[in-house]
């Protein structure tokens, strides 16, 4: 690979024998390493395509005044479960109470 204004990256250039190189950069995560069984194996296209930048971007998707989507559903979802809680919790303290004349 060579860099504009600078000599060929010599460890690139020496395994690709002097042919036209392109790095591809790989940024992962992986959450349980054990599970890897095997190497990422990057090959050309059979049609040669040219090359392409790609560049992604995050973006935080919100609502109204700048708040998190993904707070507005934990949220809600803390609500049902503590009405929930409460509504058990309720019907329990009535049953144990008994019947009222």
């Amino acid at each position: 690979m060579q860099r504009e204004g600078a000599e060929p990256d010599s460890t690139v250039a020496d395994l690709a024998d002097g042919k036209p190189v392109f790095l591809t950069a790989i940024d992962q995560e992986f959450p349980e390493p054990g599970r890897i069984d095997a190497d990422h194996e990057l090959r050309a296209t059979a049609e040669g395509t040219p090359y392409r930048r790609t560049v992604h971007r995050d973006e935080l998707l919100t609502v109204g005044d700048g708040i998190p989507v993904w707070l507005l559903t934990v949220g809600a979802a803390v609500a049902v479960i503590a009405s929930a809680a409460y509504a058990l919790t309720f019907r329990r303290l009535r049953r144990a109470a008994g019947p009222t004349a």
